[in-house]
């Protein structure tokens, strides 16, 4: 499962453009048990006693003591895994065979379940996510207060422990220079604007996350609700910047993108960040019909470009694999 660089549901893509994915996650901790901030070797190796059982028949395994660095990063840009889970070789994740769920154990919390899917509809994926949980809880006794809900290791956390996020592209509303204005709205709404590899991150290609900050003192209706309304709302706003550059720079845009998709065609060499944005920028010339090129995926390709699977294929330059792997798979229409 590390080594294919794309899951399944990545390959297909959703009917809305400007969705790349949903994803929901579940936080929990054992109650008996130091939470992983503070946790011995000892506590590691109970919660893993508590949850392999449970886990081990339906899911595949990898343990962050069994594979290396790099293997560990190639996980993270699959979104399989946290940059923090990197960091714990008694961390382990349980990954369905799609790839759309995975179960981190002794990440910042004991247990963090995800589900994920390139559509919008979060409610199926929290079903998917509370099934899961249901069935750990069976089995286990979960850090709970009555008054603060779930207990977890960040305070940000406490509730109801649910973290759900969409991946959009937002091309126009990064090129009107939009996002910081986007970003300041929904935040009094109790959600936030991250990169593509969420907290601490930058966009790429015009890549972001939204998802919510409050986890307590709302229900998981209330936020997943939100959640949906914002994003619509954002979408909206996506596709009547789309609208407006297209009706007042339509010959500078042509230009632009023609420009991009020589890039990528032709350059030797190309570093991530002009990689991604240069097929940020084709991709929204194909979705605005200006140019023609044969379709591609482009949440996959984000994924393909990404460091650790170009140091794992192949010991030649980064940046000239890169180029070379980028026009395997983009080719305009004569």
């Amino acid at each position: 499962m590390i080594y294919n660089d794309v899951s399944q549901w990545v390959k297909n893509e959703g009917e809305e453009p400007i969705v790349l994915s949903s994803r929901v996650r579940l936080a929990r901790n054992l109650d008996h048990v130091l939470f992983p901030t503070v946790a011995s070797a000892n506590d590691f190796k109970v919660v893993q006693d508590y949850v392999h059982p449970i886990l081990s028949s339906q899911y595949d395994e990898l343990s962050m003591k069994d594979v290396t660095a790099v293997e560990r990063l190639m996980l993270v840009e699959k979104h399989l895994i946290s940059p923090t889970l990197t960091k714990n070789s008694e961390g382990s994740v349980y990954i369905s065979k799609e790839e759309d769920v995975s179960i981190m154990v002794n990440e910042e919390d004991h247990i963090r379940i995800q589900t994920l899917s390139n559509t919008l509809d979060i409610e199926a994926l929290y079903n998917q996510a509370l099934a899961i949980d249901q069935e750990i809880d069976q089995e286990v006794n979960y850090a709970f207060d009555e008054k603060l809900g779930y207990l977890t290791s960040c305070p940000t956390n406490l509730g109801t422990g649910l973290r759900a996020s969409v991946m959009l592209h937002l091309p126009a509303l990064a090129m009107l220079d939009k996002m910081p204005q986007l970003n300041y709205s929904i935040q009094r709404f109790g959600f936030l604007v991250r990169g593509i590899f969420g907290e601490g991150s930058r966009d790429l290609g015009h890549v972001y996350q939204i998802s919510n900050q409050v986890t307590l003192g709302k229900t998981e209706q209330d936020i997943i609700d939100d959640l949906i309304y914002i994003v619509h709302n954002v979408i909206n706003q996506e596709k009547e910047a789309r609208q407006a550059l297209y009706n007042h720079y339509e010959v500078q845009l042509e230009d632009q993108f023609l420009r991009s998709y020589g890039i990528l065609k032709y350059s030797k060499l190309i570093d991530l960040k002009e990689a991604s944005q240069r097929l940020s920028e084709v991709k929204l010339a194909y979705d605005l019909g200006m140019i023609e090129t044969k379709p591609f995926n482009f949440h996959e390709m984000m994924v393909k470009i990404q460091p650790a699977f170009i140091r794992y294929k192949t010991n030649e330059n980064e940046n000239l694999y890169r180029a070379q792997l980028i026009q395997q798979h983009l080719t305009m229409k004569q």
